[in-house]
């Protein structure tokens, strides 16, 4: 099994593995059904959860911790204004003060690395 760059990094960051590793006794597949199957893997739900974390938007006051790309958005009168989402590689995590009041973002999103 190749893993995914976030895969990586969840495992380098808590220690656990990100999938159910099957193996074989007795010429059977042993199999857990406490953990959602998707895909060819089997995911443990601590990293789905993880995962799930990594993937919600987040009120501009929670800066990043470090560069990286960022999606970041909008609310107008409690409600997300669709027309303004940018996507933008934060050179400098100095800058975000700046560039949130610039662009009048309110929340944003990190954008996991690719596979």
């Amino acid at each position: 099994m190749t893993k995914t760059e976030m895969m990586k990094k969840y495992e380098s960051e808590t220690g656990k593995q990100s999938a159910i590793v099957k193996f074989m006794a007795g010429g059977q597949a042993l199999e857990s059904k406490d953990f959602p199957k998707i895909g060819p893997y089997e995911y443990s739900t601590d990293y789905i959860a993880w995962l799930a974390e990594q993937l919600t938007w987040r009120p501009v006051s929670e800066k990043p911790e470090k560069d990286d790309w960022v999606t970041l958005r909008r609310n107008v009168n409690g409600k997300t204004d669709d027309e303004q989402v940018w996507f933008y590689h934060l050179m400098d995590v100095k800058e975000w003060e700046g560039l949130v009041k610039t662009l009048g973002a309110t929340h944003w999103l990190p954008i996991p690395p690719s596979y």
